[in-house]
């Protein structure tokens, strides 16, 4: 296992660095226009412990200021391809009102949302697309502290949405319509 400040490391020189990869460790923007930052896929337990520690000293914080110059809220939403949050997970911190369109490897395998607690998304089942949000169906909306993924949107959840606090015209929901 990768020791706390070894990650850092890693983190800091993985972003400095412009390294082409299939699937990075962790990025900022320069790849994945979706994600302020991203971590993983790795292990569930060890993808929520080094969260955990990141968060813990500040890293994050740093790491996902640097990522996002608008400054704009960041949503951390972390994504599991088992349900009840286990298996391998991948972890992206999201800027709030902005369409994100979820990576194809991901849509497929997602089983289970872990939302931190300022978090809130909207997921639209829908393939390739978020140019017409208001027609997307079927939906669900993931608060914290997350949930396993409805079987109609399983395999299918490539759009999503996650209002700042100030958006107060998004009518939460738990299932799908």
């Amino acid at each position: 296992m990768i020791s706390h400040s070894q990650l850092v490391l890693l983190l800091i020189t993985t972003l400095s660095i412009s390294v082409s990869t299939s699937t990075p460790i962790a990025s900022s923007n320069s790849n994945d226009t979706a994600a302020v930052f991203t971590l993983g896929p790795l292990p569930a337990d060890e993808l929520d412990a080094q969260v955990a520690a990141l968060e813990a000293d500040g890293t994050l914080a740093r790491l996902t200021r640097r990522g996002n110059p608008d400054n704009k809220d960041c949503h951390s939403v972390t994504l599991y391809d088992k349900p009840d949050f286990r298996g391998m997970a991948f972890y992206g911190c999201y800027a709030a009102d902005e369409w994100h369109l979820l990576d194809s490897r991901w849509n497929k395998a997602m089983k289970s949302v872990r939302m931190r607690q300022t978090a809130s998304c909207w997921w639209f089942g829908v393939l390739g697309s978020c140019k017409t949000p208001m027609n997307m169906v079927p939906r669900q909306y993931f608060t914290w502290p997350g949930s396993d993924v409805h079987p109609m949107i399983a395999g299918s959840s490539g759009c999503f949405f996650c209002p700042s606090a100030e958006a107060d015209w998004w009518e939460p929901v738990t299932t799908p319509p």
